[in-house]
């Protein structure tokens, strides 16, 4: 579970409430985990003197992930699609976990985005993050 609440470059105000579960199989090295995200969302137009009313989406994404075994590399690839009443849009990913250290990872990745109502604006993307183990 968590809460968002966030201030875009434009100035609009949202929250977000977000309830996650994940699934994972693993045999070996190869694991397929199986997410489902609950979102909640209320947003506060620039100039408005109220939230509007809630946005509901469900996101559900599927990922497979390989170790390599005896290298930092974990490939995998990923598709997560955003629905409640109608499909919205879809994410495709493909990249690789680097784990440097037991508390250290960079994630590699390219990402296309499909939009439902506008598929001429499709989105590509080339990414890293960096994620730390407290």
């Amino acid at each position: 579970m968590a809460y968002e609440f966030r201030q875009k470059y434009s100035h609009d105000l949202k929250q977000r409430g977000l309830v996650s579960l994940t699934g994972t199989l693993k045999s070996g090295n190869l694991s397929v985990s199986l997410r489902e995200r609950y979102v909640l969302e209320f947003t506060k137009k620039d100039g408005a003197s109220a939230f509007g009313s809630g946005k509901s989406v469900l996101r559900s994404m599927l990922t497979a992930k390989y170790s390599i075994p005896d290298t930092i590399f974990s490939p995998y690839l990923s598709t997560e699609a955003f629905t409640w009443k109608t499909w919205e849009k879809a994410r495709f990913s493909a990249g690789t976990l680097l784990r440097v250290s037991k508390r250290s990872t960079f994630d590699v990745f390219y990402m296309y985005t499909i939009f439902a109502s506008h598929p001429e604006a499709s989105q590509h993307a080339l990414g890293i993050c960096y994620y730390l183990s407290l």
